[in-house]
């Protein structure tokens, strides 16, 4: 596997940029505008015109009954209009009169035109839309792919920091309780001390050591965690020991989250700019377009065909019309009932319907929980300022019982007291921070712009 560099910190957006570059999810994420792009590609395909050639003969008895060629090149365009051009000769003892053409054949050039079904839409034509619809909500995709991945990545960041800043206050509880221990210990064996005292603070050196052993785990936890997030090209990388996250280098979720409270505060548009949307409205669209396909698939199929003929290629005869050189025909066909086509219309337009009553609830959602979130932003922070204040003021009230303890004036309980209270509020510091930074990064994941992060 391969190692990180010998760097001595990650910051927050050091790892958010080398998962954007290097993680396979990131790199899955930024295949969607290649692969719609593929599909759109293929439903372009299917109107290109169309290569056909034939050749055909019959001789029995020595009778030559008929001997025969036809090639042609046919296709469609995307406003229904067919088009045709080609190439026939037919000749023989038993030709068909119908099918019959000069020895040197002909060739004729035409087009067709739906009248009634397929003439506002057919399956050509909203395959091809729906592409379109796709290969424009495949960067909204790709972008709410990305959003979870910064998310998810972020998350499991404040959680190791939590960790790493909550061990390294235990160890250093730890440390000093240990030193107590070993004074107490040493004033016990010459009497200065009672047992009680000695047993109260190998207590809170047992208690110190837990925590230290539990914040340990967790911060090794917490870099497994980030590893799994980190490659090299196509190599796992494994975050070294002494690499350490830094707290103080997440500051910019702070101006982040207020410029786009800003955005958010002003109206409702900014759910238009989500990827939420987006791919909401590719759903309602798409289906939409397969009830407008079903609808017209219920009328009548009339076809009207038209070709022009002539005896040589590319010229124009002069006498075309007075000839009368073309065919003409006139298709119809009609079933008795359409069951089918209506029932698939009704089920595609009672499903857009679902759809559209569900993207109004989740725009209400968004709305709802975007102002919620927000209010828990606002909450965290002043409640990590507040418990920053308080562990700062119980660490100058331990500074000052400990100056009291050396000079004997305050008794060892009081001072043992006083510690704890500071250790604690320093590891609840700490408490507070990660969900103050765990509610930032999800109003910045649930407003969908997480992903656009400086």
């Amino acid at each position: 596997m391969a190692q990180t560099p010998a760097d001595s910190s990650l910051y927050l957006g050091q790892l958010l940029d080398w998962v954007v570059r290097e993680h396979p999810l990131a790199k899955t994420a930024r295949l969607e505008p290649e692969l719609a792009s593929s599909n759109l590609q293929a439903a372009r395909g299917q109107f290109d015109p169309v290569v056909t050639w034939q050749q055909f003969s019959k001789d029995l008895s020595g009778k030559q009954y008929y001997n025969g060629q036809q090639w042609s090149i046919q296709g469609y365009t995307r406003w229904a209009i067919g088009y045709e051009t080609g190439f026939e000769q037919m000749t023989g003892d038993a030709t068909n009169p119908a099918q019959a053409t000069p020895d040197a054949g002909f060739y004729y050039h035409g087009i067709s035109l739906p009248l009634l079904r397929n003439l506002s839409t057919d399956y050509r034509r909203t395959a091809y839309q729906k592409a379109q619809l796709l290969n424009r909500a495949s960067i909204w995709e790709q972008r709410q792919q990305i959003n979870e991945l910064l998310a998810d990545v972020s998350r499991d960041y404040i959680a190791w920091t939590q960790a790493h800043m909550q061990r390294i206050q235990a160890e250093k509880a730890l440390e000093l309780s240990l030193n107590r221990l070993q004074a107490m210990r040493e004033l016990f064996s010459h009497g200065a001390c009672n047992a009680l005292d000695t047993m109260e603070v190998y207590a809170q050196y047992a208690f110190y050591n837990s925590k230290f052993e539990e914040t340990s785990y967790k911060e090794t936890a917490g870099r497994y965690w980030i590893s799994r997030h980190l490659w090299d090209g196509d190599q796992p990388v494994v975050l070294k020991p002494e690499i350490v996250p830094d707290p103080n280098h997440m500051g910019a979720l702070d101006p982040w989250c207020v410029q786009i409270r800003s955005f958010t505060d002003s109206d409702s548009s900014w759910i238009d700019q989500t990827p939420a949307f987006h791919l909401a409205q590719y759903k309602i669209n798409s289906k939409e377009l397969e009830a407008n396909l079903w609808s017209n698939q219920r009328l009548p199929d009339v076809n009207l065909k038209y070709q022009w003929l002539q005896n040589q290629w590319p010229s124009l005869p002069t006498t075309l019309y007075d000839d009368q050189n073309q065919r003409f025909g006139l298709y119809v066909q009609s079933p008795l009932f359409v069951r089918e086509a209506q029932g698939k219309m009704e089920r595609a337009r009672l499903e857009q319907d679902q759809l559209e009553w569900a993207w109004m609830q989740k725009r209400r959602d968004l709305l709802a929980k975007q102002q919620a979130l927000w209010e828990g932003v606002q909450r965290n922070k002043k409640a990590f300022e507040w418990q920053y204040d308080q562990a700062k003021s119980l660490g100058v009230l331990y500074e000052g019982e400990l100056e009291k303890f050396k000079a004997g004036d305050v008794q060892f309980f009081v001072l043992n007291t006083r510690e704890s209270r500071f250790i604690q509020g320093s590891l609840q510091q700490w408490d507070a921070w990660a969900q103050m930074r765990q509610t930032q990064v999800d109003y910045l994941f649930h407003t969908g712009l997480f992903h656009s992060l400086p």
